[in-house]
């Protein structure tokens, strides 16, 4: 079960739907603190929906218990948090490459509807789109949002879900 704690930061994937509902003209460079929460928000949600996809495809018993887009003032204050921290180290600009290869993983996801977190493994280019930047990645752990995402996925039961299904099945 590798894959698991990459789809928990993973915050790109999402069906076609979502991919257009997801504002590519944003310039995450030009953002203020507030502006930025606030856009990251919407990428984080619409990103949430996608990355769930993968979840829910494996089996009914795993889809019951993906859990709806977690926000609270935690993840207010992480997504801050990732705003201050890359603008300091001046990378902020990979947030925007992040938001890009979401929309473009969330177009993989709708036209290969096979792929699951189970299979994932096996399309590179789906690897490589749904894996943000080390800096990214760096910010996200530095700021608690991994923490925050791997949470609310255990709180709702899906790891359990995920994990118990995986074992059930022959090798």
């Amino acid at each position: 079960m590798r894959l698991l704690p990459l789809a928990a930061l993973a915050t790109c994937a999402a069906t076609m739907s979502t991919a257009q509902e997801i504002d590519t003209s944003v310039d995450f460079t030009t953002l203020n603190r507030g502006a930025f929460v606030s856009e990251a928000r919407n990428l984080a949600e619409a990103s949430w929906v996608g990355s769930m996809e993968i979840f829910s495809r494996i089996d009914p018993s795993v889809a019951d218990k993906v859990p709806d887009f977690p926000w609270n003032p935690e993840f207010e204050t992480a997504y801050g948090c990732i705003h201050d921290d890359m603008t300091a180290a001046g990378t902020i600009a990979d947030y925007n490459s992040m938001r890009d290869a979401s929309v473009t993983f969330m177009a993989f996801l709708e036209n290969n509807p096979e792929v699951t977190l189970l299979n994932i493994d096996q399309y590179d280019e789906a690897i490589e789109l749904m894996t943000p930047s080390e800096t990214t990645i760096s910010a996200m752990q530095r700021c608690g949002l991994m923490r925050l995402n791997q949470q609310a996925m255990i709180d709702s039961g899906l790891m359990q879900a995920v994990t118990q299904f995986y074992t059930t099945q022959p090798q």
